[in-house]
This record gives structure tokens, C-alpha cells and sequence, in this order.
């Protein structure tokens, strides 16, 4: 197997197609695409918790639920038998918004989960699990301001604060609790515009009470960092993805427009058939150098919306299903053998590394260079025909952000610059 430099500089090449002395040619490819609606996502153990709902015009109707146990860091200690009740709030440290700003209110409910969490089990996208939801733990309603609102502060009704307040005080194992609590549902309004996603280990259940003649108020703190996962649902109804219906299927939009959502599993699928026919029928050659570019994505300018495109993707092999290629094999063996990776990586297989093409706020587009995989497909040591474009990383802590974009299908492109032999 023969692999091109990283950079043509380094052979002493000179890739301009007008000035070429030496043998070296380029080529640019369309890749043709398709939209695919993937399997449900596994959320378990999120790096966020999502609770809200937004009527996007493009991806539809999107609703967002988070369920939840809370844990303390460090033993379960008993509150002072002599404690007294002043408050308990829910405190949620905001770590990410998606959607639009309006006049109007949010609302998010908090309600005791009546269903156990089980650590262990993975828990996905379209999952619901069961709470009290007659009367919520605690509500707010309230206008969001991006520049004061840092921290989402929730008061606990008074009945049912009293009733937790009676569990903890008097010490309980984390087990106890469990069996007592639960958990909690973070559930959103019907009116809402924006999804909120809140940091797990800095949101909290924070407990308020004093002791008779104590000089002050004491905290007694639970936070959200235990077994959790997120519930999405999007009804695509009035939108051009409305087509998609059942999982795996695969639609080419009549605007020729890709889009890509990793929260509600829309991703963009890539066939990779023209440059295999295109090196077949050269015989053998050297791939110089290849550039994958996608771009420039949809340009949402209005400052109302907290719209956002991923920071980065991988490409990962799938087969003729469009499902992913070692789906349910192991992760370090998923990205050893069936992802995209650095060109570095294929010369260091114990340490293999993923190709995160990256996202320039510039051009609003993406590039990557995967000169070493695209010699092995020549080559035919890798054997995929398609890519399926996944936001995020192989593991579930960013799979389900719904940070979104759509491309134009013909912005899609691979350039190779290519050798070829006698």
C-alpha cells in the first residue's frame, strides 16, 4: 500500500492542475448525498440535560424531556433531628440553548418520578419513564434574558418540599433515597421556544433549613449527576423531512438541500461510488492528497435564534441498510475499523484517532483531509461505500445535542490530487 504525503510540499509537488510538470492531477468530485432518519439514540448518562421545546421551521416540532436520580457527593449524613424547613430549590446551571427568543414565557415542571432509574441499563431517545403528574415538585414560568440568566432557580412547592424534607433529615442510604424519590422528570410547557441544556453535576436539589438559636442558614445539597437520560421527540409534520417516517429510511429532499440534527437522529449519508469508479478505471495511483468539503451551511442570521451547527462530525462506514458498519461492537474497536481517522493514525494503530473535519464560522463550512483513507480505498483495504455524516462523538455525551445544519448537496465535495503510475 502506497500513501501520499500529508503535504505535496513535502515531496516537492506542485498541485496547480496549469503549472504541472510532474505528473500530479487533480480531481473534484460531488458526492452524492441523501438524508436518513437513524436509530433511536442511546442518552443514557447525557453531558446535558435537555428540557424544553421549539418549533423549528425546518427540523420540526422538537420536545425535550430529561429524567433524572439525584445523588450527594459523599455519605448520605443525617440532617439535625432538630432542623426546620426554611426552602428547597432546584437550581440548573445552563450550559446550552437551541431555538428562538420571543415575548414568550417558558415553563419547565419538575415532578417526582413514580418509575425507577436502573444503573446499568441504557436508556434511549424515544424512552419515557412514568411520574407523579398531578402536581408537580416545582414550577416556574418565566421570560429568559441571555445576559442574566446563568442559572435556572426553581422553588419547590411547600407540600412537597415538607414531605422530602422529612426523608433526608433523618439520614437515608442512597438506596432509601432511591426507593423514596426516585428521581425527577424535567418536563417543559407547551408554549415553549427554546430548549434548555443544563449541566448534570452542577444542577442541584438544594435544601434550605436552620437549627433553633443557630447563627445560620444551612444547605444541604443533592445534585443531578447519577443515572439519567433524555426523552426527544420531533414531529417533522409541514417540513420537507416529513417523508421520514421509519428508521433507516433514506430520502433525497426536492430543495437538494442535506440536513443533519444528531437529538433527533436526521444525518446525512455520502456515497463514496464516483471515486471508486473514477481510480478504477485509472489503474494505480498515488492519492497525493484528499479533501472532504462540505459547505457553506444555511446562514441563520437573525439574533433571535440560539441556533448552532455542530463544532465538528465524524464520517463512519455504513453498510447497504444505512445502518453504522460494528454498530454493536465495542468503541475503541468502532473507531480502530470503521471510521474515518487521521492520516497519523493509520501509521499508529495503537493509538487510533478519529478525523474531526472542523467547522470555520468564516466560510461556514467544513474541511477535512483524509489523504491515507482514501488510498486504502483505492486500495481496497477498506470496503465501504458509503459514509453516514455523525455529529458529536462515537460515544453518547454529544450525540444528542440538537445543534443542526443543512447544506446544499452539491456543496459536497471531495478534491483529490493524485500520481499515477507506470
Amino acid at each position: 500500500m502506497l500513501f501520499g504525503c500529508e503535504s505535496p510540499s513535502e515531496v516537492g509537488l506542485e498541485l496547480n492542475p496549469n503549472e504541472n510538470n510532474v505528473g500530479v492531477y487533480e480531481e473534484v468530485f460531488t458526492l452524492p448525498s441523501s438524508v436518513i432518519l437513524f436509530d433511536s439514540l442511546n442518552t443514557t448518562n447525557d453531558s446535558r440535560l435537555l428540557v424544553g421545546r421549539f418549533k423549528d421551521p425546518f427540523f420540526g416540532d422538537i420536545t425535550a424531556k430529561s429524567f433524572s436520580q439525584v445523588t450527594r457527593n459523599g455519605e448520605l449524613v443525617a440532617i439535625n433531628d432538630k432542623g426546620v424547613l426554611d426552602s428547597i430549590m432546584f437550581d440548573f446551571e445552563l450550559s446550552y440553548l437551541y431555538g428562538e427568543y420571543t415575548s414568550v414565557f417558558q415553563t419547565i415542571n419538575v415532578y417526582q418520578l413514580s418509575d425507577t432509574l436502573y444503573s446499568g441499563v441504557s436508556y434511549y431517545s424515544d424512552d419515557s419513564t412514568k411520574y407523579l403528574s398531578r402536581t408537580p415538585a416545582a414550577s416556574k414560568k418565566f421570560f429568559y434574558s441571555p445576559t442574566k440568566d446563568t442559572v435556572i432557580r426553581i422553588k419547590a412547592t411547600p407540600a412537597w418540599a415538607s414531605n422530602f424534607f422529612s426523608i433526608v433529615r433523618d439520614g437515608t442510604s442512597a438506596s432509601e433515597l432511591e426507593n423514596e424519590i426516585k428521581g425527577f422528570a424535567l418536563i417543559p410547557g407547551k408554549d415553549n421556544t427554546l430548549i434548555f441544556g443544563f449541566h448534570p453535576e452542577n444542577s442541584k436539589v438544594n435544601v434550605h433549613y436552620h437549627v433553633p438559636d443557630g447563627a445560620d442558614s444551612l444547605v444541604y445539597t443533592l445534585n443531578f449527576n447519577a443515572t439519567r437520560y433524555n426523552g426527544i421527540i420531533a414531529d417533522r409534520a409541514g417540513t420537507e423531512l416529513e417523508a421520514l417516517v421509519k428508521r433507516s429510511d433514506e430520502f433525497i429532499p426536492p430543495s437538494g438541500d442535506m440536513y443533519l440534527q444528531g437529538g433527533t437522529g436526521i444525518y446525512t449519508k455520502l456515497s463514496l461510488r464516483p471515486f471508486r469508479k473514477f481510480v478504477d478505471s485509472l489503474g494505480n495511483i498515488i492519492v497525493n492528497r484528499a479533501e472532504i468539503r462540505l459547505g457553506a451551511i444555511d446562514d441563520l442570521t437573525s439574533v433571535d435564534y440560539r441556533i448552532k451547527p455542530p463544532n465538528s462530525f465524524m464520517y463512519i462506514f455504513a453498510d447497504s441498510t444505512n445502518k453504522i458498519i460494528g454498530a454493536n461492537i465495542g468503541l475503541a474497536s468502532r473507531i480502530a475499523n470503521h471510521v474515518i481517522l487521521t492520516d497519523v493514525s493509520y501509521g499508529n494503530p495503537s493509538s487510533p484517532r478519529a478525523l474531526f473535519p472542523l467547522y470555520d464560522s468564516a466560510s461556514r463550512s467544513y474541511s477535512g483531509t483524509p489523504t491515507f483513507f482514501f488510498q486504502g480505498l483505492r486500495d481496497s483495504i477498506f470496503n465501504t461505500n458509503d459514509l453516514i455524516i455523525y455529529p458529536g462523538t462515537i460515544s453518547t455525551n454529544d450525540v444528542t445535542s440538537l445543534s443542526r445544519f443543512i447544506v446544499p448537496k452539491d456543496s459536497i465535495q471531495l478534491k483529490i490530487y493524485y500520481t499515477r503510475l507506470q
